[in-house]
């Protein structure tokens, strides 16, 4: 799963069977998200995917 800042200002999160883009202001939402899916499923994906996002390096400033 990698999650990656676009030109355009969206979030791009890809994994091998799909992808989606949303506006940086939604990546706490998602991140929240798929931590409660992970608590609540046990599906290290949804762990891997809050994991990608947590990791996008800050915003310039």
């Amino acid at each position: 799963m990698r999650a990656k800042r676009l030109e355009n200002g969206r979030v791009r999160l890809a994994g091998k069977v799909w992808a989606d883009e949303f506006e940086e202001e939604r990546v706490p939402s998602w991140i929240a998200f798929y931590e409660r899916m992970f608590s609540n499923t046990g599906r290290v994906g949804y762990q891997t995917a809050a994991a990608a996002l947590k990791a996008l390096p800050p915003v310039d400033a």
